[in-house]
């Protein structure tokens, strides 16, 4: 609610306010893409869609001849991208038909470290797991080291927010087999591009929702994601 009384004081005096990455409202209850209508806009990755790249990247490279097994590595509690991330997950795997169980989804702190203790644990719980998903790069890279730590784990190990010089390099070295480019300089130039044109009344339009692409990416199409951070 205070985002939204700083919106409103900004409006009433017709100052521009672009909001960048954040949602302006309660995220567990407005969709991304619904902006509230007295900001210039919202500008930011569209959560949802990147996990279901993920979840596309998942049915494209899984097997098909039992019910998968999966395991989430969440970011923090609290963040909407958290539900949203998996949101996206499963419903491209249920639009593509997949048939699995999602057998453990366990919190993190968005680090590497926090990665690797949890995916150890949902590992020595599920040996015989076919997929790991990360909400993020960071716990990816993390969790790589619990995968192949030479316990013979056959996993899968995919992220979405992805498309940092880490976890690029580490889907390049086969440590990672994808994840889903993201692009937080892009983001930033974008916001300061949507407030210029507001302020200099090349765009007066309001509530806009901007976004880019976010496709997933492999070892083999590492070159459409130089990373930016």
């Amino acid at each position: 609610m205070l985002a939204k009384t700083w919106v409103d004081r900004a409006a009433d005096s017709h100052i521009p306010f672009v909001a960048a990455a954040v949602q302006v409202g309660d995220p567990d209850k407005v969709p991304v893409r619904q902006v509230y209508n007295r900001l210039t806009a919202l500008v930011t990755t569209d959560d949802v869609v990147a996990g279901e790249r993920a979840g596309e990247l998942a049915a494209r490279i899984l097997p098909k001849d039992h019910v998968i097994k999966i395991g989430i590595i969440e970011g923090a509690p609290g963040f909407a991208v958290v539900r949203q991330r998996t949101e996206g997950f499963r419903k491209a795997l249920d639009s593509a038909g997949v048939k699995y169980e999602i057998v453990a989804s366990q919190p993190t702190d968005w680090t590497p470290a926090k990665g690797e203790s949890v995916c150890q644990n949902i590992l020595t719980a599920h040996p015989d797991l076919d997929l790991l998903y990360s909400h993020a790069d960071d716990m990816a890279i993390g969790c790589a080291r619990a995968l192949h730590s030479g316990n013979g784990y056959k996993a899968k190990l995919i992220a979405t927010a992805g498309g940092s010089r880490l976890g690029n390099d580490a889907i390049k070295n086969g440590e990672v087999d994808g994840s889903v480019c993201t692009r937080p300089g892009l983001l930033g130039r974008l916001a300061a591009k949507a407030l210029y044109e507001a302020a200099t009344g090349k765009n007066a339009a309001q509530a806009q929702f901007i976004t880019y692409d976010t496709p997933a990416i492999t070892k083999a199409n590492l070159s459409a994601c130089p990373p930016e951070w």
